[in-house]
């Protein structure tokens, strides 16, 4: 596996050879720690079968301080000694998932959230702790660096920023060999972002050096994704962005008011991924704490069902159609365009969200709800004629509408058969494939 890249154009990730790299993420937040290796595999081949390239996990947190093996995270809670056992089975961990073409995004920042028995306060520690870090997974190329820990690194009183700083770069002077604190750092080799408690890292961080993408955090109130996405994608200079974490399927937000069904979990993918994100973190409840045990209500951190049933719910199997959907066509100069739609979007969990190609060459739009009229400004997008289709986030099927032409106001009503489509308008010209299936 090759280290990712920011694109030129600022908004997404690529391969080194200029390849886009749709993120197509799942929560396993214990991975390290609540579950065996020989379980790490399991869970790590189940997520690959389905369609998933990255997987987000931290080093330790309170609810996690050892291993399944009963190692700490660190040595008598000492942050500037991590256990070298522990690693050692983060490291076999890493390798698995690098077997398997996984990437991971590893959480890293425990050690700087106030009231976690080994947090940091000084600079120099946090510098130490990021660089034996970098410099002990530096051959792990499919390691992305999470900093953050659902917390506010600015909140009054307990400002911890510069900690944030100086751990970003330790990590990156471990990866390149370097041990100075106060000297220059070259952050070409690592990719770091900042896990946020709410909303985006680009409340704290969007013009720091280390960072190279934003993340996004809507646990409490999923209506907001796509305003957030998309006020990140106006940011300057740009940096991509992507939904971390929304709330979790089978899992309850709003303090337990609300509960997650398939089409709650698929709109949060939906509307981040169309709002500009350049892929999506999809969670199920019991998974991303390896529930071992069912329980019978989910609230209160509780989870419904064990995590391999968990594995199985039915929005996380059918995240690889969202992958597979934008893979489908021209990724990299993709922007968000809610002028597309010729209607109002509708409110709340209902609206509907849009997306196009900056040349646009096509057109996607995300319609909540069946029997839905979806009406398009035709003239807003390229060529003589359109191809449009009914793609089908539950199944990767695509059905042709029929080919129209290329001016005024269109009306399209979604499918009976389902609660939610995705209208995909194409220039005839181009012969793209149906949508869903890879050129």
């Amino acid at each position: 596996m090759q280290k990712l890249r920011v694109s030129e154009n600022g908004h997404f990730l690529t391969h080194p050879g200029g390849t886009p790299f749709f993120w197509m993420g799942d929560t396993g937040w214990g991975v390290f720690n609540l579950i065996t290796a020989d379980e790490a595999r399991e869970y790590l081949e189940n997520r690959k079968r389905k369609g998933f390239n990255l997987i987000q996990t931290f080093h330790a947190a309170r609810w996690m301080a050892r291993n399944r093996a009963g190692e700490p995270a660190f040595i008598d809670d000492d942050p500037r000694r991590p256990n070298p056992a522990h690693l050692d089975h983060i490291d076999a961990v890493l390798r698995m998932a690098e077997s398997l073409d996984l990437y991971v995004a590893f959480g890293v920042e425990s050690i700087v959230r106030p009231g976690i028995p080994w947090a940091v306060t000084e600079a120099a520690d946090a510098y130490a702790y990021g660089r034996l870090m970098g410099e002990r997974f530096r051959a792990r190329t499919n390691v992305v660096w999470l900093l953050g820990h659902d917390f506010d690194p600015a909140k009054t009183g307990e400002d911890v920023r510069h900690l944030t700083r100086a751990l970003a770069k330790g990590i990156a002077d471990g990866v390149n060999g370097v041990d100075s604190l106060e000297g220059p750092t070259d952050y070409a080799a690592t990719r770091m972002t900042y896990h946020p408690p709410w909303l985006s890292s680009s409340r704290w961080f969007h013009q720091d050096e280390w960072l190279d993408f934003h993340i996004i955090q809507t646990c409490a109130n999923p209506e907001r994704i796509a305003d957030a996405v998309e006020a990140d994608t106006r940011l300057r200079p740009p940096k991509p962005t992507l939904l971390c974490e929304g709330a979790y399927e089978d899992g309850s937000y709003k303090k337990g008011d609300h509960w997650v069904t398939p089409l709650m979990a698929r709109t949060q993918a939906y509307w981040s991924v169309f709002a500009g994100g350049f892929g999506h973190t999809y969670g199920a409840h019991g998974v991303w704490r390896f529930a071992q045990e069912a329980r019978p209500d989910g609230r209160e951190g509780g989870a419904v069902r064990p995590w391999r049933e968990a594995m199985e719910l039915e929005a996380g199997t059918q995240m690889i159609h969202l992958r597979t959907l934008m893979e489908s066509r021209p990724m990299l100069t993709r922007v968000p365009d809610q002028t597309l739609l010729a209607c109002e979007p509708g409110p709340g969990l209902h609206r509907m969200q849009a997306t196009r190609d900056a040349e646009r060459r096509y057109a996607l739009v995300y319609v909540p709800g069946a029997g839905r009229r979806v009406e398009i400004r035709m003239d807003a997008l390229a060529g003589d004629g359109l191809l449009a289709w009914w793609y089908d986030p539950r199944t990767g099927e695509a059905a042709r509408i029929g080919q129209y032409a290329n001016r005024g106001t269109q009306a399209f009503v979604t499918p009976e058969h389902g609660p939610d489509w995705v209208l995909a308008l194409d220039d005839a010209a181009r012969g793209y494939s149906e949508p869903g299936r890879r050129p």
